[in-house]
């Protein structure tokens, strides 16, 4: 059984139908800075094709490297980060198996026991 937040193939069209709307929004600044690479809009164009069914996660997983590649050949924050986000959007489509789940944050060492029982942190909190 999969974790239960892996998502579906139909919710990942559903999430690369809206990861393409968003690179899409800033792919101008890309554009700017480099008006002959096709790159990352060939990237969103190949994440709207898989959003509508068009395309299946097996091509994808072979192409999900080509639209954010392009950051690397431009000097402007800017423009790298429109090129990054072109290929984030296509990456979506390689979900297959991955939980849908916040990074992991570094844990804080702990200063006392943890509880074992409710008794125990009751009588911590009210200071008994």
């Amino acid at each position: 059984m999969g974790s239960p937040q892996t998502l579906s193939e139909r919710d990942r069209r559903i999430v690369a139908a809206w990861a393409a709307a968003c690179a899409e929004r800033v792919l101008w600044l890309f554009e700017v800075e480099a008006p002959d690479d096709p790159r990352p809009r060939d990237a969103i164009a190949r994440t709207r094709a898989f959003a509508r069914g068009e395309l299946d996660v097996a091509g994808e997983i072979r192409r999900r490297f080509v639209g954010g590649g392009a950051a690397r050949d431009v000097k402007a924050p800017a423009a790298a980060a429109a090129a990054r986000g072109a290929g984030q959007a296509a990456a979506v489509a390689t979900w297959e198996r991955t939980p849908w789940a916040p990074p992991r944050t570094p844990r804080r060492p702990r200063l006392w026991p943890r509880p074992t029982n409710a008794s125990m942190l009751l009588k911590r909190s009210v200071g008994n």
